[in-house]
């Protein structure tokens, strides 16, 4: 009994252990590839990069003969080279995108105007009173009801 409660621990402490990194590779696939492939470019470039230069490193401490120098670099340099125009192919591609959107922001045809027709008032502005639509002037109060007029007559 002892054995199985001793096996249940340690089955409870690995599966906690090994949860994130589970975890980590769903994250992975889950997430959208855009931003990936310039990260992983970018990656790519920096370990080449830092390769070389401790090979440079080592070369100028006498660890390494020219003939192993060369042999090495080549192959450093080609991946470094192969990351670099990996991402400059990913910049212009998010420049042409960044430009086609631009573009096509610049096709929507430009807002035009509202028309707005002015109703005749069915109450009078100055009373308050109903009135006819058809009326000019109100019979309460003898006020203009025509709304361009109205506002011409109050800024006087």
């Amino acid at each position: 009994m002892v054995y199985v409660a001793a096996l249940l621990v340690v089955a409870g402490v690995a599966l906690y252990v090994a949860a994130p990194l589970v975890g980590a590779r769903r994250a992975k696939s889950a997430a959208p590839s855009q931003g990936l492939d310039f990260d992983r470019a970018i990656q790519q470039r920096s370990l080449a990069v830092q390769a070389l230069t401790e090979l440079e490193f080592d070369r100028e401490m006498n660890k390494l003969s020219g003939e192993d120098y060369r042999a090495l670099r080549a192959p450093l340099e080609a991946r470094a080279l192969g990351a670099m125009a990996e991402i400059e192919r990913l910049r212009a591609e998010r420049h042409a995108d960044a430009d086609a959107a631009r573009e096509a922001q610049r096709v929507l045809p430009p807002i035009q105007p509202v028309e707005r027709r002015l109703r005749r008032l069915v109450y009078c502005p100055q009373c308050g009173d109903r009135v006819r639509a058809e009326a000019s002037f109100c019979t309460e109060c003898g006020a203009s009801l025509n709304p361009v007029k109205s506002l011409a007559m109050q800024a006087d």
